[in-house]
């Protein structure tokens, strides 16, 4: 039996507006058929057939990032997704998550204790 090496793509949505965007908008399926008519704009029938099956594949990775790149609008609002990390399974995606976040909230400690000091 071939195994197959699937791709775990980890991104994050950027809304162009101000303001509150509701998140009870938000459902995979919007996402997906973003996903995939950012894919037939870019690659065509070949990729979208590429992609179907909703796992995407080592060989099909870039084509993936790249429409994951194109999409502007999503749940109707301006937007663009940025990819954060790639990876081959989801515990290393998670890990990296786990990571970025830990190194976002210190980063943000660190700024508001030289708020502090310079404020006072």
């Amino acid at each position: 039996m071939v195994r197959i090496k699937q791709r775990y793509i980890l991104g994050e949505i950027q809304f162009n507006q101000q303001g509150f965007v509701d998140p009870s908008t938000f459902n995979q399926k919007s996402l997906i058929e973003a996903f995939r008519e950012a894919v037939k704009d870019c690659y065509g029938d070949l990729g979208l057939a590429k992609i179907q099956s909703n796992f995407i594949g080592r060989e099909n990775e870039q084509m993936a990032v790249t429409s994951l790149i194109m999409i502007t609008k999503l749940y109707q609002h301006e937007s663009k997704i940025r990819t954060l990390h790639v990876g081959g399974t989801l515990e290393k995606v998670e890990k990296a998550l786990k990571n970025m976040t830990e190194s976002w909230i210190e980063n943000q400690t660190k700024k508001n204790q030289a708020t502090s000091i310079t404020t006072k």
